[in-house]
């Protein structure tokens, strides 16, 4: 197992395309960019593609070819619990009433050809796009079997920057946050009450996870000293 890494995890639509921009560029080649897992994609092909990923990971920790200080990307914490014995997890919350027309404008609007791009444009509207169960809960599925209380740093997209600040110390490098990339100051939708029932109603867990973590500041740094 690998005794101690900083895993980062990339949730939709959380400025997490922003966060790997600057940890590139802070940690350089000891930041393995872990993507292609197809995470919120049900089918039976993705599972597979996450099974041979998952090998992959284990085999180049076998090999004694991982020597990364931190890893980010779009995985499920699973993929990491056996294989880190003392894991620092990473990530960026945002409200659900936010993040699901978001994610539904992201993929709705662009011409590839992957399956959740595929079920956004096929959807007729945000209402059946926030009906379909790949896009409930979306947080909750991707960061389970985590609670706050076992994240090294966690933050809402609303506290980002206080995130940015925290993580130069939990990093010890020198750390310039980047520009939110593909994240909008403003709602691309505005939602109807119908709309906003939907939303609430399949994602009561992300709504639980955003709202506890709201409540304690909306950012939590747990110091190693």
């Amino acid at each position: 197992m690998i005794d101690s890494v900083l895993l980062s995890i990339h949730l939709p639509k959380c400025a997490g395309t922003s966060f790997k921009n600057s940890l590139v560029s802070a940690y350089g080649k000891t930041c393995y960019l872990d993507y292609g897992n197809l995470v919120t994609n049900k089918s039976e092909r993705a599972r597979s593609v996450r099974l041979k990923k998952k090998r992959e990971l284990l085999n180049m920790v076998l090999n004694g070819n991982f020597e990364y200080d931190i890893v980010h990307g779009h995985f499920y914490a699973t993929k990491y619990l056996d294989v880190v014995e003392r894991p620092k997890w990473v990530t960026v919350l945002r409200n659900p009433l936010e993040l699901v027309p978001s994610y539904y404008n992201f993929l709705s609007s662009s011409n590839s050809n992957g399956p959740l791009f595929k079920v956004a444009r096929e959807s007729s509207s945000l209402d059946e796009f926030a009906s379909h169960p790949w896009f409930c809960n979306i947080m909750s599925k991707q960061i389970y079997p985590l609670h706050l209380k076992d994240f090294y740093l966690v933050s809402t997209l609303d506290s980002y920057e206080e995130f940015c600040d925290a993580f130069g110390q939990v990093s010890g490098q020198t750390f310039n946050p980047d520009h939110k990339v593909n994240i909008s100051s403003k709602p691309s939708h505005s939602l109807t009450r119908n709309q906003k029932d939907i939303i609430e109603n399949n994602n009561s867990l992300d709504l639980k996870l955003y709202s506890d973590l709201v409540s304690k500041g909306g950012i939590l740094f747990r110091d190693s000293k």
